[in-house]
């Protein structure tokens, strides 16, 4: 599959999710649950919650790379 990312307005959009750019990486990478940062109101989910969980999940830290000799 594949999915579209854009930032505006979006027609019909099957999940919105809304959180300040500093706390993005926190749900990406920090291992913050979704449920927790919009129960603090650190972010906001319109749609399929469990739909922006998946793909919150679908940017797994890159390896770092190995150092050249």
């Amino acid at each position: 599959g594949a999915f579209t990312v854009t930032r505006g307005a979006a027609t019909d959009p099957d999940i919105v999710i809304t959180v300040a750019p500093d706390r993005l990486p926190e749900l990406l990478w920090g291992g913050r649950p979704l449920a927790q940062a919009t129960a603090a109101g650190d972010a906001e989910v319109r749609g399929d919650v469990v739909l922006a969980q998946r793909f919150l999940g679908l940017f797994p830290l890159a390896e770092p790379a190995s150092p050249t000799a």
